[in-house]
């Protein structure tokens, strides 16, 4: 079980999961998480001690305004692979920060917030921007010599499919790999930060704020119908070859 951070959400780790044909994810190598801006200086200090060495930020050039610069363990090396958030969230943010009452429930409500979260996930996986992200996330990953984490703002939904993705390479049950997507509902903010705005019914913006099966199931079924299967989409839609997998699992899976 991944040290908790002081000022970094969702910090968890990727592995310890099985595997369909036995084996074990190896813990300590690949974690996830949300923004490190403010991470404290003992958050540093536990980081250098996982020996956490690559921070591969999702996070685009709003996102950063929003969160601020990554906090990171000297000689640490940044990997930026920007994705806008998949809903949207320059929008989202200046609806919230500025909207009326009946703005904000003409964009989000009656559903639509759980929708446009539906169709960000379907996003992550089929937008050949984020295709071509992933690819290069997963290749950092293969060719990591330490352990490294993955990251945006909240952890959960950009980072939420890299984690998704690194799991069913390694052959863990789509039913786990939904679970361990799930389990950032125990780790996020209680509110989006920034939003002070009176105006907003949290309820009503509760999609953006959690994650649902609904969202990571539409994105296991957009790989499955664009790609056929995990195979396909790290081979054809990512462009990593079988020998490169097999290396990555090599390294990742740990057999009783």
């Amino acid at each position: 079980m991944s040290p908790p951070l002081d000022g970094v959400a969702n910090f968890r780790d990727v592995g310890g999961h099985r595997t369909a044909a036995g084996a074990t994810v190896r813990t300590g190598w690949i974690f996830r998480a949300a923004h490190f801006a403010e991470a404290t200086d003992d958050d540093l200090v536990t980081l250098g001690r996982l020996g956490v060495s690559t921070f591969i930020d999702f996070r685009g050039p709003a996102d950063i305004d929003a969160d601020g610069h990554n906090r990171m363990p000297d000689g640490a090396r940044l990997v930026s692979i920007p994705m806008f958030d998949p809903a949207g969230a320059t929008d989202i943010r200046t609806l919230l920060a500025t909207g009326t009452v009946e703005q904000i429930d003409a964009a989000y409500g009656g559903g639509r917030a759980h929708d446009a979260m539906v169709r960000g996930a379907v996003a992550l996986v089929c937008q050949p921007d984020r295709v071509s992200g992933y690819a290069l996330m997963l290749r950092t990953l293969i060719d990591a010599d330490a352990p490294s984490v993955i990251h945006c703002s909240a952890g959960k939904d950009r980072t939420g499919w890299g984690a998704s993705l690194i799991l069913l390479t390694l052959g863990v049950p789509e039913e786990v790999v939904i679970e361990h997507y799930l389990e950032s509902n125990a780790h996020r903010r209680s509110r989006p930060s920034g939003i002070s705005n009176p105006a907003v019914d949290l309820e009503l913006v509760r999609p953006f704020m959690e994650v649902r099966a609904a969202y990571a199931r539409a994105a296991i079924d957009a790989m499955h119908e664009t790609f056929g299967d995990i195979g396909g989409y790290v081979r054809n839609g990512l462009a990593i070859d079988d020998a490169s997998v097999e290396r990555f699992r090599q390294h990742m899976l740990v057999r009783a």
